[in-house]
């Protein structure tokens, strides 16, 4: 019941409006609008609430202007960030290759060490030294290498989604 009084309520209040509204003209000239009845020569108009149908707004020349500057200036900026993935995927590319080298390089001097190992237990002690730093060689690269790949492929993702 009390939903019902509430909904009601809504309803009356959500009726059509409308108000009498009187176009006055002012000492200087100018029109004035008014809810009163003015001095002589008032002209009542009836204004009712919009129907929603209304023509469209006709676009200025200046605003179709401004809408083409904003979208070369997107257009700009799109390219720009195109550019930008595609130097950061190259350098990163580049800085990649050469972790690789220095990885290269680094495990090919423990191995030149390795091979002077002496076939003594001390020579052996010294070898599974040199296979463990190896190893610690091997994963630190690794490590990087799987940052790097994320992160490359993270920065492809975004050029080919700028492209389309």
């Amino acid at each position: 019941m009390k939903h019902a009084m509430i909904l009601a309520v809504l309803f009356a209040a959500a009726a059509p409006a409308s108000a009498q509204i009187y176009k006055c003209p002012a000492p200087n000239g100018s029109t004035v609008f008014s809810d009163a009845p003015c001095a002589d020569g008032a002209r009542p108009i009836t204004v009712t609430p919009a129907s929603g149908h209304a023509a469209a707004p006709q676009e200025s020349a200046g605003q179709r202007t401004s809408d083409r500057l904003s979208a070369r200036a997107d257009e700009m900026a799109r390219t720009r960030r195109i550019r930008e993935l595609g130097y950061e995927i190259r350098d990163l590319e580049i800085a990649m290759s050469g972790d690789i080298d220095r990885m290269n390089t680094e495990l090919g001097g423990l191995q030149a060490r390795k091979a002077r190992a002496n076939n003594t237990l001390a020579g052996a002690t010294w070898e599974a030294s040199i296979s463990q730093e190896m190893q610690a060689v091997t994963a630190r690269y690794q490590a990087k290498a799987t940052v790097d790949a994320a992160r490359l492929e993270g920065l492809q993702k975004q050029r080919e989604a700028l492209l389309r």
